[in-house]
């Protein structure tokens, strides 16, 4: 079957969002590492099926291919930074340690106290300036070189965990979801079991192998309707052989019909 990416090409961006009650939704993914700097306010955070209460100031890195999603937890101002990166960007030599810590963790999270805060909002107030996307990669880099220096103060530095290659296969599962996978085929890639394969993924990301590829291509469906697509070659595009079926899991995801969504986008840009 031949290969669709949604995925976003560009290796760095950044964006702010000033705002008081957001709700917390079902989540999304990227191929990317997405840090959410928590400026003031507070809120929860879901990372594939865990759920955390982050106080600000603080920053929160979801590791590429994890699912998740943020919500403000009262009527208070939620002031936040969103930065996207790829992983090129943290294979600088002086970035391995952290590396290494994002990959074995889908949820990182970095307390501030106030003047690593200003130390942060400097780098972005430097970050939303610069259009160059060589400057941006640059001034993410350093950012995240001093990130990881006080993540190294607040968490013990890990050895390379024996489940680090779960991340490769959640990176393979992301660009392959619309083949038909079995853990068989899975389990020989990486050269381990069957069963160690299905006990390691689930202790790391907290869902099954295959609730994982559920989500991958339920999240993507929602891409490729916006694209125009019809409802039943969505379904063929994200690997369902059943458009009944892909419909049942679509709406049991969001709450709402393939068809309502592709409405509900119609009369959204009919008013624009």
């Amino acid at each position: 079957m031949k290969q669709t990416s949604i995925f976003d090409p560009v290796s760095c961006g950044v964006a702010r969002t000033v705002s008081y009650v957001t709700p917390m939704n079902n989540g999304h993914m990227h191929n990317k590492n997405e840090l959410f700097f928590l400026v003031d306010g507070n809120m929860t955070a879901k990372c594939n099926n865990e759920i955390v209460t982050v106080k600000g100031p603080a920053v929160l890195i979801f590791a590429s291919y994890s699912i998740h999603s943020g919500a403000s937890l009262d009527d208070k101002i939620y002031d936040r930074y969103k930065l996207i990166f790829d992983d090129n960007i943290l294979k600088s030599d002086f970035l391995c340690k952290m590396s290494n810590f994002v990959k074995n963790n889908p949820l990182t999270v970095i307390t501030l106290d106030d003047t690593k805060k200003q130390i942060l909002l400097s780098y972005f107030d430097r970050l939303n300036y610069h259009n160059s996307a060589a400057a941006m990669e640059l001034l993410a880099t350093w950012m995240l070189y001093e990130l990881s220096c006080w993540q190294l103060i607040q968490c013990e530095p890990s050895p390379r965990s024996r489940t680090a290659y779960i991340h490769h296969v959640m990176q393979y599962l992301a660009e392959n979801y619309q083949e038909n996978i079995t853990l068989e085929e899975l389990a020989q890639r990486y050269y381990i079991s069957r069963a160690k394969l299905v006990c390691d993924f689930k202790k790391q990301n907290g869902m099954t192998i295959n609730e994982y590829i559920s989500l991958i291509r339920i999240n993507n469906a929602q891409n490729i309707l916006k694209q125009g697509f019809g409802v039943r070659e969505t379904a063929f595009m994200c690997g369902y052989a059943d458009a009944s079926y892909f419909i049942r899991k679509f709406t049991e995801y969001f709450g709402f019909t393939p068809g309502e969504y592709v409405r509900s986008l119609k009369t959204r840009n009919g008013r624009l």
